[in-house]
């Protein structure tokens, strides 16, 4: 997963929130998570960056659950860092 590192802050955020994201995707076993206290854009971004990845791998999660890969709504608001 590549972490924003256009902006100082953003990459703390990222830094920060990435080890979380990691445990509860592992945990769950798919990319709908709970959303990171702090970080909503980077949640966002990991799910859909995962989900993309898990589509295109062929990969369900056990119960059938899917993250948005929609990031439109991101992207307009200026970033994918905090």
């Amino acid at each position: 997963m590549q972490l924003n590192q256009a902006d100082p802050r953003s990459l703390q955020i990222s830094e920060e929130a990435a080890p979380t994201l990691r445990s509860e995707v592992l945990a769950k076993q798919t990319a709908a998570v709970d959303t990171v206290s702090g970080a909503t854009y980077t949640t966002a971004a990991y799910e859909a960056s995962l989900q993309s990845a898990l589509d295109t791998a062929g990969y369900t999660a056990p119960d059938g659950s899917t993250a948005s890969t929609d990031v439109s709504s991101i992207q307009e608001s200026g970033g994918f860092g905090h």
